[in-house]
């Protein structure tokens, strides 16, 4: 009975070489591992009992991995049988992939070190399906390092992914998680506002992405604190801005700026605050003698367009023969070139804008004139 060709062992597994011996006594037994002599020792142990020559060899490592030879020679020869043995470490992950957590659009690169006897078998998996070699997913092993890349990440590869490693002698496995950062995205963006002047007005917007994400408001270029008109309170994805007693100098363009890790994105809006129309100073009321030219002046604000105009028992005086308005920028000149008893009466201003109108009053009396007289005495 000759030895088996060849064995195949596990690291730590013990070998056992057995063979038959035939022939004349006496017969002499030695072993030889890749033509050196094996001596019996704490690893090594030989025995030749009933014809059955052994060969023990405790724990074995990749250094016990060879050919061996058994001897057996006696007075009339000798002969010789061999078995190549072969001792592989199954392989163990010294680094595992780790998990992370990238940015959309980034490339997967999960790295692990191993430790074993190549030639390795290396499977991936995302959430327990097959990761097949791609353009896209690159499975590679070098210098014990085992390489899974995957391109251009999208929402569809994050998950769990798992790793193993498998030679002839056994099989090792490692995962990790995988996990995108999204970028903020409005989910409800700021709409344009108008509001009056003193009134109170509120901007809003939400958002989705990655938390944590910090959020601020600016205006007109400038980032804004909170003080006694303007108040900002932030939710998970939501941001506000309050307006108290609204100022002609709080209308313009009003951006939220909301910022995580995977990026920045900004959302604007356009407050218009407006003032009514208002008379700021009033016609007043004259007296002009007949034959003279009259003059009545109003002042007045608000938010332009403004529209003006001079009225006389309803009906409304435009510039001709007998009158002169001139309006121009805040103020409003009625002018009577020269007035007769006709023109006596109430004169109404009247300016409007989309937000409000108002008016006053104002009344001419024209006197007669006084022709002087001579009294001889």
């Amino acid at each position: 009975m000759k030895l088996e060709p060849s064995q195949q062992l596990k690291t730590g597994q013990p070998l056992k070489l057995s063979c038959k011996v035939q022939g004349t006594p006496v017969i002499s037994i030695i072993w030889f591992i890749n033509g050196s002599e094996i001596s019996s020792d704490l690893k090594h142990s030989m025995s030749f009992d009933g014809s059955i020559a052994t060969l023990e060899v405790e724990n074995c490592s990749v250094e016990d991995s060879g050919d061996y030879v058994c001897m057996a020679s006696n007075e009339a020869g000798r002969n010789q049988s061999s078995c190549s043995v072969t001792v592989k470490e199954p392989p163990v992950f010294v680094r595992s992939f780790e998990s992370a957590e990238l940015v959309k659009g980034a490339d997967i690169i999960l790295e692990g070190t191993v430790s074993g006897s190549p030639p390795y078998e290396i499977t991936c998996f995302l959430n327990d399906k097959l990761i097949r070699s791609s353009k896209k997913h690159k499975i590679s092993v070098e210098n014990d390092t085992v390489t899974l890349h995957v391109s251009k990440c999208e929402s569809g590869d994050a998950g769990t992914y798992q790793c193993t490693v498998a030679n002839d002698v056994g099989e090792t496995s490692c995962n990790c998680q995988i996990s995108l950062k999204e970028p903020p995205s409005f989910v409800q963006r700021l709409e344009d506002v108008s509001c009056m002047v003193g009134s109170e007005v509120s901007m809003k917007c939400l958002l989705s992405g990655s938390l944590p994400m910090t959020l601020s408001w600016i205006k007109d270029g400038h980032e804004l604190t909170e003080d006694e008109h303007v108040k900002m309170s932030y939710e998970t994805k939501s941001a506000v801005l309050n307006l108290k007693n609204a100022q002609l100098s709080h209308g313009g363009k009003y951006v939220c700026q909301a910022q995580n890790k995977a990026g920045t994105q900004r959302c604007a809006a356009v407050l218009v605050v407006t003032e009514p129309a208002n008379i700021s100073e009033h016609a007043k009321s004259i007296s002009v003698t007949e034959g003279d030219p009259a003059r009545l002046e109003c002042r007045f604000s608000g938010t332009k367009p403004l529209k003006s105009r001079w009225m006389k028992a309803g009906k409304e005086l435009t510039s001709g023969r007998r009158y002169k308005v001139q309006s121009a920028d805040r103020r409003s000149v009625l002018q009577i070139i020269k007035v007769d008893q006709s023109d006596s009466g109430e004169y109404t201003f009247e300016v409007s804008n989309n937000a409000g109108c108002s008016s006053c009053e104002a009344t001419i009396s024209v006197l007669g004139q006084f022709i002087p007289t001579f009294h001889v005495f």
